[in-house]
């Protein structure tokens, strides 16, 4: 079941390539906006309903002949997930802590012209691409989370259209193939490798590393602007970063660096003339890369060594 993306309208089943064999499933949304009805589904464009309320073994399709809201009521399942260009109506995780999951090798796709609500408490799981908005398209992040959990690309999520909070799963393989912005927490816990001259941006609250985290890739992995408790707050011992670049954008007072080994090249920007752009380090530092310092706007560095002095730091 091969991955894909599709962004052209209006196509048969027949044309998704790798998913001929699953059925599909066209939301048209004629009664209201509750994907539990069936009366709400069609097996063809446009309708008529009543097909049978998609699962896991349906290929689920929001395109301009259903032109109308979903809004995700409780926990739901669908083989894939895929939002085309002539949906442009508003599609909504909801704020009922419901779960949208999509297994096995497919794609959580998009495209569409309308919006992605994200919602306050959802979560959306997928083991294949998360790509909704590398065409056009509407994110409303909320505070909710995505999780990958398989073979994948990420991408179409930049800083202008961040998540909140962005779960890469133990055993999961992910490309970020366009950089991705994060305004809350990401964990890295499996094999993730950013293409060269893109980003992992986290202007949240933590990035954080757990044991078969393994960071790869031409890319860069940016932390911008820490605040006291933020910044890389946990590096597993085993967990791996041999990303190019790390890069922690004008730190605040209290802003931290997990102790444990970096290869990569280490920057440390200050672009502002704050007041404090402070670093502590508490641990045992390893940086077999360069340990770089910028000031482009102002201020100063200080690595916060009287009250948080390292036990070791080897170059």
């Amino acid at each position: 079941m091969s991955v894909f993306n599709w962004t052209s309208p209006q196509h048969s089943a027949t044309e998704w390539t790798g998913l001929a064999s699953m059925p599909v499933r066209y939301w048209i949304g004629v009664v209201d906006d509750d994907p539990t009805k069936i009366a709400n589904w069609a097996t063809a464009s446009g309708g008529p309903g009543g097909a049978s309320v998609p699962t896991s073994a349906n290929a689920v399709i929001l395109d301009g002949n259903g032109n109308n809201p979903f809004t995700l009521p409780s926990n739901m399942t669908f083989g894939s997930f895929t939002i085309v260009a002539g949906y442009t109506a508003k599609c909504d995780m909801g704020d009922v802590g419901a779960t949208l999951t999509v297994p096995g090798n497919n794609s959580l796709a998009g495209g569409g012209g309308g919006e992605l609500d994200l919602g306050t408490t959802g979560t959306i799981t997928t083991a294949g691409d998360f790509d909704f908005f590398s065409h056009a398209g509407t994110l409303t992040k909320g505070t909710s989370t995505v999780i990958m959990t398989g073979v994948g690309n990420l991408a179409g999520l930049d800083t202008a259209s961040p998540l909140f909070t962005l779960t890469l799963a133990s055993g999961c393989t992910v490309t970020v193939t366009e950089s991705v912005g994060i305004n809350g927490t990401l964990a890295i816990n499996g094999d993730v490798s950013v293409a060269a001259g893109k980003q992992l941006w986290d202007n949240g609250a933590a990035t954080t590393f757990g044991a078969d985290g393994d960071l790869s890739g031409d890319g860069a992995l940016t932390i911008r602007s820490p605040m006291s408790g933020q910044g890389i707050t946990v590096l597993s011992a085993t967990a791996n970063i041999t990303i190019a670049k790390v890069e922690i954008s004008s730190p605040f007072a209290g802003a931290i660096i997990a102790a444990g080994t970096y290869s990569p090249t280490l920057f440390l920007v200050s672009e502002t003339a704050v007041a404090a752009s402070v670093l502590e380090l508490d641990g045992a530092y390893t940086f077999n890369g360069d340990v770089e310092y910028s000031l482009t706007g102002g201020g100063s560095l200080h690595i916060k060594n009287d009250t948080n002095n390292p036990a070791t730091i080897e170059y």
